[in-house]
C-alpha cells in the first residue's frame, strides 16, 4: 500500500539526502503530530528537538526504513518554542493551544522510536522558552 506524501509540511532534509522527513506546519499541545518519513536506507534516521535557549536536545525521534507516518503526542506546553533539527534544514516551532493538557506530565514510559532525555525534558517543560526567527536561531 502506498503511503501518501503530505500536501503541506516542512521537509527537514535537503535534496542532498535520499530520504525525507516532513513535519506539519503547526504543532499543538497534547494533540497528535503526524510526521511523514521516506527512509530508503537500511538504518534509522532521526529528528532532534532542542531547547532554543541552550541548544540541548531533549527529544530524539527515530524513523526506521520504510515510508510511513510516525505519530508523536506533543507533550510540550503551549507557547513554548523548540527547534526541530533535521538534515540540512531546521525549523523553529511555537506550540499552539491544543485540545487538552492531559498529556503534560513527567515521562514515565519508554517508546520504541522516541528517546527522551528525561532530565532536560523536565527542565524544558517546567519553564517557558520563547524564540523568534530573528533570535540567534538560524537555519
Amino acid at each position: 500500500m502506498d503511503v501518501p506524501r503530505p500536501t503541506e509540511g516542512i521537509d527537514l532534509c535537503t535534496d542532498d539526502f535520499s530520504f525525507h522527513i516532513i513535519m506539519p506546519l503547526t504543532i499543538s499541545q497534547c494533540d497528535p503530530v503526524l510526521i511523514y518519513y521516506n527512509n530508503p536506507d537500511t538504518g534509522n534516521i532521526s529528528v532532534s528537538l532542542s531547547n532554543p535557549d541552550s541548544g540541548y536536545v531533549f527529544l530524539s525521534l527515530y524513523f526506521p526504513p520504510g515510508v510511513r507516518y510516525l505519530e508523536w503526542i506533543c507533550d510540550i506546553p503551549t507557547s513554548n518554542t523548540f527547534i526541530a533539527i533535521g538534515y540540512g534544514y531546521d525549523q523553529l516551532y511555537t506550540v499552539q493551544s491544543g485540545s487538552s493538557s492531559a498529556c503534560l506530565h513527567d515521562i514515565t514510559t519508554t517508546y520504541t522510536y522516541a528517546f527522551y532525555n528525561t532530565t532536560l525534558f523536565q527542565s524544558f517543560t517546567q519553564s517557558t522558552h520563547t524564540a523568534s526567527p530573528t533570535s540567534s536561531f538560524t537555519s
